[in-house]
């Protein structure tokens, strides 16, 4: 379970393969990672679920697919999210506004 909160944006995640493959205690920590590109988002999806984790992620692109279709959880934006995408996903967000599935207390 990811107890401790770790986030990260954009150029961060340039070790992220590194980190994934061995099994850091990036993988332990890590809670959001925002603005990442692509291909991040799915080495980080399958790395968490190899190691038991539940995987939800956001995208709206068709570059996106690959991530959604292998979350657990995928979230696909209604407006401005491609077919490809909504299609790759569980959930699709028809105002495209995370705080519509998010709640925060």
């Amino acid at each position: 379970m990811i107890t401790t909160q770790a986030t990260f944006a954009g150029d961060d995640t340039s070790c992220l393969e590194e980190w994934c493959r061995s099994g850091s205690f990036l993988l332990k920590t890590f809670q959001v990672m925002g603005r990442s590109f692509p291909n991040d988002k799915l080495l980080l999806v399958l790395a968490l679920r190899r190691r038991g984790h539940v995987v939800a992620v956001t995208g709206d692109g068709n570059n996106d697919a690959p991530a959604l279709h292998e979350a657990d959880i995928g979230l696909a934006m209604g407006i401005q999210g491609s077919e490809v995408a909504k299609e790759s996903s569980d959930i699709i967000i028809l105002d495209d506004n995370f705080a519509s599935v998010v709640r925060l207390d």
